[in-house]
């Protein structure tokens, strides 16, 4: 492919506060890659999935991250800090929560139980860091993910796949996609490495952002990445798509 790469990005419900992405059956993006339950438009963008399929996978997947919820009920709190990584990893070393997406630079999500949680709350204040609570079913992308990510494995493993007719990012490896199955079931109990996908993304040459959707939920991440690296990158070559 010659020329500036395009990269599409999907976006999943703790950040759009609904459903999953956009199931769109085609994407004119050289590469598509999704945040948390956007993996599985990403996958329909990138014909590996049907879109029927992918509907009963999302069910599927909220079911059972209801499921263990239900179980050991917690949830998500942002970080919010100039660096963020090293405060939101110092902060899950206080109260036991664990780092559950990289969000962007100044941006680190943390997942817990609820009490963890609180812990994590007032470790932050003691730091002078500031915290924001995330809308969210459950402590995803995180260990206490464990048992519905193994549930979720044999929905995903009865589900035809096909090669990919372009490049799908994942950003449990900030890689090109080398197993489907296994890495979408991964992003379950596995921190989203966002920042480092965008990051790898620059790297590989995309020059331009698609946001799937009419909001800017990724989009602001995208633009607080690449700003941190490349102070030249304006947002203007972020875009949306409906």
């Amino acid at each position: 492919m010659g020329g500036d790469l395009t990269a599409a990005l999907f976006s999943g419900p703790e950040l759009r506060g609904g459903g999953p992405g956009p199931f769109v059956r085609r994407s004119g993006a050289d590469i598509v890659v999704g945040h948390g339950l956007g993996d599985l438009a990403a996958l329909v963008a990138a014909q590996v999935l049907d879109v029927a399929d992918a509907v009963e996978l999302a069910r599927a997947r909220e079911q059972l991250v209801a499921r263990a919820n239900a179980e050991q009920a917690g949830g998500l709190l942002c970080v919010v800090a100039h660096a963020a990584g090293d405060a939101a990893r110092h902060i899950a070393a206080l109260s036991g929560a664990r780092v559950a997406r990289y969000d962007s630079p100044r941006r680190v999500v943390l997942a817990g139980s609820h009490e963890q949680l609180a812990d994590a709350r007032l470790a932050a204040e003691q730091l002078s860091v500031s915290v924001v609570g995330v809308s969210a079913s459950a402590a995803l992308h995180s260990p206490a993910m464990a048992g519905a990510a193994r549930r979720f494995a044999e929905a995903v493993a009865a589900v035809p796949f096909r090669d990919a007719t372009r490049i799908v990012y994942s950003t449990v490896t900030a890689a090109p996609l080398r197993d489907p199955r296994a890495e979408l079931v991964a992003c379950l109990g596995m921190p989203v490495l966002w920042r480092q996908t965008v990051c790898a993304l620059s790297a590989a040459g995309v020059a331009r952002f698609v946001e799937a959707g009419d909001r800017r939920a990724l989009g602001d991440l995208v633009v607080e990445t690449l700003a941190a690296g490349r102070p030249a990158w304006a947002p203007s070559q972020l875009q949306h798509a409906r």
